[in-house]
C-alpha cells in the first residue's frame, strides 16, 4: 500500500493562493490536501469519538465523526457531515445537530448503522444553518431506547462562516480535487468533504476522492477511517 507518509509530502509547499488552482504545474491531480486548522477560539470543542462495550453477543463497535480535533468551518450552510463506523450494527444510528446552547436540535435523524464512512448533507433535509453560529453534531448508536445513556456517540462542533473575499476566487475553481485541497488549505473542513462526497457520487470508482478523504483523515487522527478509505482503492 502505498505510503501515505510520503503522498504528503507532495503536497505541503503547495500554497493556497497558487497551488490548488486547476492546471497549476505545481500541483496534479494525485496531490494531497493539507488541511490547516482555523484558529482556535472560545467555542471549540475537542472531537469525541465512542466505542461500545464488548458483549458475547454484540461485539464492541468504534464510531466517529469526521471532524477535527478541534471545531472546523464551514462556508455552506449546508454542510455534509460523514462518521466513520468500524462494523454495522442491527441498532439505529442517530444524527443529531443541535445551535450551541439551544435546547431543541435542528435535526434529529435516524439511519442505518452502516460499516465504513457514511455521510448525510443537510441540503437532504431542507435545513439552512446561519452564518456566525455554532453548532454542535453528534452520531450516536442507540442500544436501549430506554437508557440512552449506553448510547455509543461521537460528536464535534463547527461554525459556519462565509470565506474570506480573498480566499473566493481561489475556492470557486472550477477542477474539483482543486476544491478540495483550497478549501483544506482555508480551514474549510467541512466543505472538502463535501467536494469529495460530490466527487464520489459523481464517479464511484474512481480511486481519488477516496484518497483525498483518506489524506484528510489521517491529517487529524482519524487512522481506521483512512485505512477503510486506502483498502477500498488498492
Amino acid at each position: 500500500m502505498k505510503s501515505l507518509l510520503s503522498w504528503l509530502v507532495l503536497g505541503l509547499g503547495v500554497a493556497l493562493g497558487a497551488g490548488v488552482q486547476a492546471g497549476d504545474a505545481s500541483t496534479s491531480a494525485d496531490d494531497p490536501p493539507e488541511y490547516r486548522p482555523p484558529p482556535r477560539s472560545a467555542p471549540d470543542a475537542e472531537r469525541l469519538s465512542g466505542g461500545g462495550s464488548r458483549s458475547a453477543d454484540r461485539p464492541a463497535v468504534e464510531l466517529s465523526v469526521l471532524a477535527p480535533q478541534w471545531s472546523g468551518r464551514s462556508a455552506s450552510a449546508q454542510p455534509t457531515l460523514c462518521w466513520y463506523q468500524s462494523a454495522a450494527a442491527e441498532v439505529p444510528l442517530e444524527l443529531t445537530v443541535t445551535e450551541s446552547d439551544a435546547v431543541r436540535p435542528l435535526l434529529s435523524k435516524r439511519l442505518p448503522a452502516l460499516a465504513g464512512v457514511q455521510c448525510f448533507s443537510l441540503s437532504s433535509a431542507g435545513i439552512k444553518l446561519h452564518a456566525g453560529s455554532v453548532y454542535d453534531w453528534s452520531v450516536a448508536l442507540v442500544l436501549d431506547e430506554d437508557r440512552r445513556s449506553a448510547d455509543v456517540l461521537s460528536q464535534a462542533n463547527f461554525v459556519v462562516q462565509a470565506p474570506a473575499r480573498g480566499e473566493q476566487a481561489v475556492l470557486r475553481t472550477s477542477e474539483p480535487a482543486a476544491r478540495v485541497r483550497a478549501y483544506a488549505q482555508a480551514g474549510y473542513w467541512y466543505d472538502a468533504l463535501g467536494e469529495i462526497e460530490r466527487m464520489l457520487a459523481a464517479h464511484p470508482t474512481d480511486p481519488l476522492p477516496r484518497r483525498l478523504r483518506a489524506a484528510l483523515s489521517e491529517q487529524v487522527g482519524l487512522n481506521a477511517a483512512a485505512a477503510v478509505d486506502l483498502d477500498a482503492v488498492r
